[in-house]
C-alpha cells in the first residue's frame, strides 16, 4: 500500500472515531500547514466533510486539495479533467456521502468515488444543471441560470438523511425560489416540495434583486432557508413535510435590510456592497447550535474595487431551538464560513503573501460568543 492509499485509507478510518468534546475552556491557535507549488495558498471555496479535514477547491489547478487539521499536513489531491468522457466544469462546492463526494459547479453536480486508481473518474456520475423539473403539471428550472452568486461562491449540496438538497426556481423569472428537491446518492429524483410564499415575500423577492438567492443548509431534522435580505428563516421538516418560519434579529438587521436603495428588476450593485447581509446558517451537531453569518453594513470608497466579501463579519449564535444566544466577530484575515469540527470550530485565513503555506485560525471547544 502506498503512501496516498494509507492517507485515504487513515481518513476514511476516521469518519468513524469518536472524541468527547471539552466545552469548559475555549481558546484561539493558529495553524500553518507547509504546502508544495501544486496546492493554494488561499481557497475561496472550501468546506470540511469530515472531522478536522479540509477540502479546497483550486482553481489554477482543477483540482479537489484535501488536507488533515489535525495532522496539519495535505493528504492528497483528485485532479479533475476536462475532457472526455467526463469533463468538469469550473467549480464548485463539495458535500459527501460514506465514499462519495458531490462536486458542483456552475452547471452541473457530478458524484466522484473516494478512492485512488487511475480510471476512478470514469466511475463519476454527472446530473446536469439549467435543465426543467416538472412537477404537478408546473415545470421549473433546476438550479438558478448561469448560477451567478453575488455574496458568496458556488455552494455545495447540503445533505439530509443521505439525500442531497437542491433548489428549483421559477422558470420565467429564474432567481425566483421555487421550492426545493431531493436527490439521492445516485443523483435520482426522490421527492421535492413547493414552498408558500405570501404576496410581500414574493415582492421582496423581486425587490431585492441579487440577494434574493437562498443559502441553503440542513441540520439533523430539518432544512434551512436563509436569504440574505431578512431575518426570516424558512424550516422545512422532509420527514413530516412541514414547513414554518422564524423571525430572528441579527445584530444588526431586525427583521429586513432597508430597502430605499433598491428598485424591482434592477440588479443594484452599490447597494448590493454596502447593506448589512445575512449570509449561511452553519449547522454545529456536537454543541447543538445554529451559527449565521452576518455582514456588517459598510460603504466603500470610490475607487475601491467591489468586492462582495469585504466588510466586517459577525456570527450569530443561535440555540436548537432557534432562539439567539450571542454574536461573535469573525477576525478580519478569516473567510466568513465556519467550519465544523469535534473539537471546535476552524476559520481559513485569507493568504496571499505566504504561497508556501495555507493557514487556519482554530477555536477549541467552540465560538466565544458574547
Amino acid at each position: 500500500m502506498n503512501k496516498k492509499q494509507i492517507s485515504i485509507f487513515f481518513l476514511l478510518l476516521c469518519f468513524c472515531s469518536e472524541k468527547e468534546i471539552s466545552k469548559e475552556f475555549i481558546s484561539s491557535k493558529q495553524i500553518a500547514i507547509p504546502i508544495d507549488s501544486n496546492y493554494s495558498s488561499t481557497y475561496e471555496i472550501a468546506n470540511t466533510w469530515a472531522d478536522d479535514y479540509f477540502i479546497g477547491y483550486f482553481f489554477n489547478n482543477h483540482s479537489l486539495d484535501i488536507f488533515s487539521l489535525a495532522d496539519t499536513i495535505p493528504l492528497f489531491q483528485i485532479k479533475l479533467t476536462s475532457e472526455e468522457p467526463i469533463s468538469f466544469t469550473i467549480g464548485g462546492g463539495v458535500s459527501k456521502i460514506d465514499n462519495q463526494l458531490y462536486y458542483k459547479s456552475a452547471n452541473s453536480l457530478y458524484r466522484i468515488p473516494l478512492k485512488e486508481n487511475p480510471d476512478f473518474l470514469s466511475e463519476t456520475l454527472l446530473y446536469p444543471l439549467g435543465r426543467t423539473l416538472s412537477f404537478d403539471s408546473v415545470e421549473y428550472l433546476n438550479s438558478k441560470k448561469g448560477y451567478s452568486v453575488a455574496l458568496n461562491d458556488i455552494p455545495s449540496a447540503p445533505i439530509i438523511d443521505n439525500m442531497l438538497v437542491m433548489p428549483y426556481f421559477d422558470l420565467t423569472k429564474s432567481s425566483l425560489i421555487s421550492g426545493i428537491y431531493f436527490l439521492d446518492p445516485d443523483l435520482e429524483l426522490v421527492d421535492h416540495h413547493t414552498f408558500q410564499f405570501s404576496e410581500d415575500f414574493q415582492s421582496n423577492l423581486k425587490l431585492y434583486e441579487g440577494l434574493n438567492i437562498p443559502f441553503i443548509t440542513t441540520s439533523s431534522e430539518n432544512v434551512l432557508i436563509q436569504f440574505p435580505f431578512t431575518s426570516d428563516l424558512i424550516i422545512y421538516d422532509p420527514k413530516t413535510g412541514t414547513e414554518k418560519r422564524k423571525s430572528i434579529p441579527g445584530k444588526f438587521i431586525s427583521t429586513q435590510i432597508n430597502a430605499a436603495p433598491f428598485e424591482e428588476g434592477k440588479y443594484n450593485i452599490p447597494a448590493i456592497r454596502c447593506s448589512s447581509q445575512f449570509w449561511e446558517v452553519i449547522w454545529d451537531s456536537y454543541r447543538k447550535l445554529y451559527y449565521r453569518i452576518e455582514k456588517e453594513e459598510r460603504f466603500f470608497e470610490s475607487d475601491e474595487k467591489a468586492y462582495f466579501k469585504r466588510g466586517y463579519h459577525w456570527i450569530n449564535v443561535i440555540s436548537e431551538d432557534f432562539k439567539l444566544l450571542g454574536h461573535f466577530k469573525i477576525p478580519a484575515d478569516c473567510f466568513a464560513k465556519p467550519m465544523v469540527a469535534k473539537e471546535g470550530i476552524y476559520f481559513h485565513r485569507s493568504n496571499q503573501e505566504n504561497e508556501s503555506e495555507v493557514r487556519f485560525t482554530f477555536f477549541e471547544g467552540g465560538l466565544p460568543f458574547d
